[in-house]
């Protein structure tokens, strides 16, 4: 691919002066870091995928629905091969997954392999797609998100 082909569209200056100005503040561009504290999210993306070096990750991904940070996203991911204790992040990603309130035909919430648990994910994804949640965050806590209650669509 030809990047010169991009540079010839964009003002290159400006936007080398903009993301300068933007590291040398901290900051992330149109979106301030999101501070501890409650908010309500609803579910993106949920699934297991994996890491650069192709170890298998669950990743969650969530929408503030209001408030002050509206349309921020928040961010769940966790390793659950190839870490210091495997059985510790498996059984916090299946904890997770209760969590998040699926229906009670969705389960059993054991490991039984990766496939299996590929499957879990996404059918707990696929059942809490209209749900909204009240969440606490804590971006500095190895878990961030914990759910405090969970609204049903309206």
């Amino acid at each position: 691919m030809d990047f010169k082909e991009f540079d010839k569209q964009v003002d290159v200056e400006q936007l080398k002066n903009d993301a300068a100005e933007i590291k040398k503040n901290g900051g992330t561009g149109d979106f301030p870091e999101l501070p501890a504290g409650t908010y309500v999210i609803k579910l993106d993306k949920l699934e297991l995928g994996s890491t650069k070096d192709k170890r298998p990750m669950m990743r969650g991904q969530f929408s503030i629905v209001e408030g002050q940070y509206k349309k921020q996203k928040m961010f769940v991911n966790r390793v659950v091969y190839g870490t210091k204790n495997d059985a510790n992040m498996i059984a916090n990603v299946l904890g997770f997954l209760e969590s998040l309130a699926p229906s009670e035909d969705i389960g059993p919430f054991v490991f039984n392999g990766y496939a299996a648990l590929a499957e879990l994910i996404m059918d707990v994804a696929e059942d809490v797609a209209g749900l909204t949640y009240e969440v606490e965050y804590d971006p500095d806590a190895f878990n961030p998100i914990s759910i405090k209650e969970v609204f049903e669509e309206e």
